[in-house]
């Protein structure tokens, strides 16, 4: 399937369509992992964390090409397909929109693109109820246009206290958009200690974290899954024990070790 044949063209489009009519229809909440370095962590974590207490899907394969976020809104495998495929898979789907009853759901996604063209198609259909934003590069399109995006919606923006003003450099926002994690100000309170542990607070609730739960993590990751969960009523104390409940999947291990090592070398 050529990259801008008319069929490609009318399949993108058909696919926007569904996706949006499905996001409305079964009410998904969105949230949007970006950054690089510790958005599968975190999608991972925080998918333990919310399948707790509500229905909840994330992205199992990589985001690798313009269809990926479409078909994972939809459901359907990401992969390639023949042109009959194709066409059965927007028949099936729009069958299914117009029988089945409405499935409120969360949809957790990590997502990175240079691509401008894929940018601006993500971002006809993609309003993230929840921008959770790791790190702030200002020259990444996706970032940017969906910062800008929400700003016009009533989503959230989860972020690093310390990041937020490189932010507003770029984009204005008004303070209620945000939800921050951090030592200082913030919303949610996060801190190492001197003894390896990890304090958290959120108003009055309070939780220390052995160092042998969040070891593997770092603060910012640790930060942005605990706001999430936060914001859709978890207890601190629930999200800690679902930690416990994690474990690392060896292909996740392997990926950590290679970014661990690749920042020695660039240091």
């Amino acid at each position: 399937m050529k990259g801008n044949s008319m069929f490609r063209q009318l399949l993108k489009w058909s696919l926007s369509i569904l996706s949006s009519w499905a996001i409305r229809k079964h009410k998904i909440k969105l949230i949007a992992i970006l950054g690089i370095g510790g958005s599968d962590i975190v999608k991972e974590i925080l998918y333990t964390v919310l399948k707790e207490k509500m229905n909840v899907r994330r992205n199992i394969a990589d985001i690798w090409w313009d269809l990926s976020i479409p078909l994972n809104v939809l459901g359907y495998d990401d992969k390639q397909r023949s042109s009959i495929q194709w066409i059965n898979l927007l028949l099936s789907a729009f069958v299914a929109l117009i029988k089945n009853k409405s499935n409120p759901q969360g949809l957790i996604i990590n997502a990175d693109t240079s691509k401008k063209a894929t940018v601006d198609y993500w971002s006809k259909f993609v309003r993230p109820d929840y921008l959770v934003v790791l790190n702030y590069d200002e020259k990444s399109l996706l970032t940017n246009k969906l910062l800008t995006r929400i700003n016009t919606t009533k989503g959230k923006i989860i972020i690093n206290e310390k990041l937020i003003n490189r932010v507003k450099k770029k984009i204005d926002f008004e303070d209620d958009k945000y939800f921050t994690y951090g030592q200082n100000k913030a919303d949610l309170k996060i801190k190492s200690l001197s003894d390896g542990k990890l304090k958290i607070e959120y108003k009055k609730e309070k939780i220390i974290l052995p160092k042998k739960i969040w070891i593997s993590i770092s603060e910012n990751i640790s930060g942005a899954l605990f706001a999430v969960a936060i914001l859709e009523k978890f207890t601190l104390k629930s999200i800690a024990y679902s930690f416990l409940k994690y474990s690392f999947p060896k292909s996740m291990i392997t990926r950590i070790k290679t970014n661990l090592s690749n920042s020695a070398i660039n240091v």
